[in-house]
């Protein structure tokens, strides 16, 4: 399994933003595919945990490079992320729940403890179904295609010369310190 990089590897200030979009969605997706298929294949919790975050981390990059992905590829990518991550919702609930709550209940001497965490296993099986559909090989397949297609159809859209990351970053910048500023 890959391991969770948190950080998209080095991207010059200098680079210009439609290739800073490229890489870093790139890398982005690197995290996901392995582990959207671990996810639907077996009981690993770290892989729906990981699905989840990856599907996040997606979503920003989406918003961030805006100004240079295909509208239309990058709404029905929006799409499916959002299917698989609301898929994977319930059963990382389930997973944390179940987790935390089973040293309590093997301790304690109740007796319907055993019966409580059956049926949270049972409610667990059931959240598991939606994980499994999502990550079918036919629409993971679909979902690579669409993002290889939007990775590369990224280029500047907008007015005048695209701008580099360092100008990006600093217009971001200008525009937070300014909502900042009124908000005081």
């Amino acid at each position: 399994m890959p391991r969770d990089r948190k950080w998209v590897g080095r991207i010059a200030a200098e680079t210009p933003l439609s290739e800073a979009g490229k890489q870093t969605l790139r890398s982005r997706l690197r995290m996901l595919w392995p582990n959207w298929k671990r996810a639907g294949k077996r009981r690993d919790v770290e892989a729906v945990h990981q699905l989840r975050v990856a599907t996040r981390r997606i979503h920003a990059a989406l918003a961030a490079y805006d100004a240079v992905l295909p509208s239309g590829k990058r709404r029905r990518l929006k799409k499916y992320l959002r299917s698989v991550r609301r898929s994977a919702g319930a059963l990382r609930d389930l997973d944390v729940l179940i987790e935390r709550i089973t040293p309590q209940l093997v301790a304690s001497d109740h007796p319907q403890a055993p019966a409580l965490l059956k049926e949270l296993r049972r409610w667990q099986t059931r959240a598991r179904k939606p994980v499994v559909a999502a990550s079918k090989k036919g629409v993971r397949v679909r979902a690579k295609k669409l993002a290889r297609k939007l990775i590369h159809g990224a280029k500047w859209r907008g007015e005048g010369e695209e701008p580099l990351v360092r100008e990006e970053a600093a217009r971001c910048f200008q525009n937070q310190r300014e909502a900042f500023t009124i908000a005081l």
